[in-house]
């Protein structure tokens, strides 16, 4: 059985790729193809403007504290295993270190 590898590459010789919508022309990562037409200005401008939805700012917020949180256990077995003290690491703090990157009034 080919595998997909193969069966694009069967694909690309036979030419089923040549005419495809938008050929040569750049790729627009700044747009989401999933995103309601009818809302797609009102994000265009939101983003344009440093706005985002609340549910979006919201799940950031939620991966930065579980990338935070691995961190953290990362820096609690290296903790664990160091011979001195002197060498061990603080866990970090997700709020301070987001103050200490974007002070207030910058």
């Amino acid at each position: 059985m080919p595998n997909i590898e193969d069966l694009l590459q069967r694909a690309m010789r036979e030419g089923k790729f040549d005419n495809l919508p938008g050929k040569g022309q750049p790729v627009r990562l700044d747009e989401n193809p999933h995103a309601d037409p009818e809302w797609r200005l009102a994000y265009h401008l939101l983003q344009q403007n440093g706005f985002s939805l609340p549910w979006l700012e919201l799940r950031q917020e939620i991966e930065n504290e579980i990338e935070s949180a691995r961190l953290n256990q990362r820096i609690s077995d290296y903790n664990l295993q160091v011979p001195l003290e002197r060498f061990q690491m603080r866990q970090l703090n997700l709020q301070q270190e987001l103050a200490r990157l974007c002070p207030a009034g910058h």
